[in-house]
C-alpha cells in the first residue's frame, strides 16, 4: 500500500501489520481457525495534526486468512503456529509475528470496572468501578477486599512507592488516601468541582496531583488534605502523568519563571506534569505558574505514558480517534511516529517491563503491545495482542515488575496475565 509524499504529511511512511484471531480459537472442534490481517500506516516525524487522518484512514481491507491448529500448514495461508504454550500463541508470517496471550486468571467482580494499578512490590493489584469500591487483592493469599468510602464510580488508581499506602480518584470529585497495613480511608482530598480525570503522585507521596472535569490542575499536601498550588486549564483534562523533567534543546536550558516554593511542596523540583486535555497535551512545570509546552493533537488525548531515561524523557500519547503518537520531549516540535490500529479510543497506555514496548488499551476490546514506537531501530510495529473480552472496552493496563499484566473492562471481569512465563514456555512448533 502505497502513501505518497503528501500523505505522509512531510513526514515519512510506511506500513504495519495487524493481526486478529477468531475469539474461541482455542476450544473450537474445528481443525483450523482464522486470522484476520490488515496494513496500517506508520508516519515517521509527521505533522501531529496532518498526520491523524492518514494514520486513520489509509489501512488496507482486512484480509481473513485460515491457520490449522497442528501446523501441517494450509497452502493457501501465508500464517502459521511457530510457537504455542498453555496461555500463548504466536502467529508468524514471512515478515511478521505476533504473539496472543490468554488470561491465568479471570475475577469477575460483578460491576463495570475502570481503573486499574499494581503495587510497585507487586503485592497488591488495586480496581476501581461503577459501584464506588475500591477492589484490593492481595496477590500472595489470593484475598479480596472491599474497601467503601467514594460514593460514585472509582475512576483512577495509584499506589505510593512504599506499597503500602493508595490513591484513588472518584466522579464523586474527591480523592481518598488509603492505608494497605490499616486497610482504612487515611484522608479525604476535597476541592476540585467536576469529576477526576486523572491522578499522580511525586517523589516518595507527600504531594500528589489531581486534574478534574472544572478544567484545574490541583496540587496536594497529603499530610493536610490541602491543595496549596492550581492550574487553570483552556480545555478540560483527560488524564495526567508525572514525569521527571530533563533539558530539552541546548537553547530551552533557562530556568522558567518559577512560583516560590512553600513548606507544603516536596520533590516538586524538576517534576512534569502531563496533562491530556481536548486540545492535546499540556505539558506543566510543578513549580512554574506557565505551561511548559503545549502539544497539539487532532483530537482528545485520552491517555498518556511517561519514561525517564538518563538523556530523555520520552511520552506516548493516546487519543479518542485511536490514534498513538510517541515524543522524545527534548525535541518536542513533532512526533516520533504515529500509529493506530483501529478507530476505538484509546483507554490506557502502560510501558511493558524492562523494555520499550508499550501496552495500548482500547474501547473495541483490543489490548496491543506495540514495539518500536521509540528511536530503538525498529519500526513500529504490533508484536503482541491479549485475548479478552470481544467487544466490551479494555478500560485499564497494569503492568507488575514480575512481568504480569492486568486488565479491566466494561464487562466487570479482571483479568491477568503471566506474559514472562506463557513466553518461555512455548516451544517451537515448527
Amino acid at each position: 500500500m502505497g502513501v505518497d509524499d503528501g500523505d505522509a504529511a512531510d513526514g515519512a511512511a510506511t506500513t504495519t501489520h495487524v493481526l486478529d484471531i477468531q475469539s474461541d480459537w482455542q476450544t473450537t472442534a474445528d481443525d483450523s481457525f482464522w486470522v484476520s490481517s490488515s496494513d496500517r500506516v506508520v508516519l515517521l516525524n509527521p505533522d501531529p495534526i496532518a498526520g491523524a487522518d492518514v494514520v486513520l484512514y489509509s489501512a488496507s481491507p482486512t484480509v481473513i486468512h485460515s491457520v490449522h491448529k497442528t501446523n501441517r500448514g494450509i497452502a493457501s495461508s501465508p500464517y502459521h503456529i511457530t510457537g504455542q504454550s498453555r496461555y500463548g500463541l504466536t502467529i508468524a508470517s514471512e515478515l511478521y509475528s505476533t504473539t496472543f496471550y490468554t488470561p491465568h486468571a479471570q475475577t469477575s467482580m460483578q460491576t463495570q470496572l475502570y481503573a486499574v494499578s499494581t503495587s510497585p512490590n507487586g503485592a497488591f493489584v488495586g480496581v476501581g468501578g461503577a459501584d464506588g469500591l475500591f477492589h484490593l487483592t492481595q496477590i500472595p493469599t489470593h484475598t479480596s477486599l472491599h474497601l467503601a468510602g467514594h460514593v460514585a464510580d472509582v475512576t483512577h488508581v495509584a499506589f505510593f512507592p512504599s506499597s503500602l499506602v493508595a490513591l484513588t480518584g472518584s466522579t464523586d470529585f474527591s480523592l481518598r488516601i488509603w492505608s494497605l497495613q490499616s486497610f482504612k480511608c487515611g484522608a479525604v482530598l476535597r476541592g476540585h468541582r467536576g469529576a477526576i480525570c486523572g491522578i499522580g503522585i511525586l517523589g516518595r507521596g507527600r504531594n500528589v496531583v489531581s486534574c478534574a472535569h472544572d478544567r484545574l490542575v490541583k496540587l496536594w499536601h497529603c499530610g493536610t488534605s490541602y491543595s496549596f498550588r492550581d492550574w487553570a486549564l483552556s480545555s478540560t483534562p483527560r488524564c495526567l502523568n508525572v514525569t521527571s523533567a530533563l533539558p530539552r534543546e541546548p537553547h530551552d536550558l533557562v530556568e522558567p519563571l518559577g512560583i516560590e516554593p512553600n513548606n507544603m511542596e516536596f520533590e516538586t523540583s524538576s517534576t512534569w506534569l502531563v496533562v491530556g486535555t481536548d486540545a492535546g497535551c499540556t505539558v506543566l512545570d510543578a513549580r512554574a505558574p506557565t505551561p511548559v509546552t503545549l502539544l497539539p493533537h487532532s483530537a482528545a488525548v485520552t491517555s498518556c505514558a511517561t519514561k525517564s531515561l538518563d538523556s530523555a524523557t520520552l511520552l506516548i500519547t493516546g487519543t479518542e480517534h485511536g490514534v498513538v503518537s510517541s515524543y522524545d520531549m527534548r525535541y518536542e516540535k513533532r512526533p516520533l511516529c504515529m500509529v493506530s490500529r483501529s478507530g476505538a479510543d484509546v483507554r490506557s497506555i502502560q510501558w511493558a517491563d524492562k523494555s520499550m514496548d508499550v501496552w495500548v488499551a482500547t474501547a473495541d476490546g483490543s489490548c496491543t503491545r506495540w514495539s518500536g514506537l521509540v528511536s530503538d531501530g525498529r519500526s513500529p510495529q504490533v508484536t503482541g495482542e491479549l485475548v479478552g473480552p470481544t467487544y466490551d472496552a479494555v478500560n485499564g493496563v497494569s503492568v507488575s515488575v514480575g512481568g504480569t499484566l492486568s486488565t479491566v473492562s466494561r464487562d466487570g471481569i479482571l483479568r491477568s496475565y503471566d506474559i514472562a512465563a506463557a513466553t518461555r514456555s512455548q516451544p517451537n512448533a515448527a
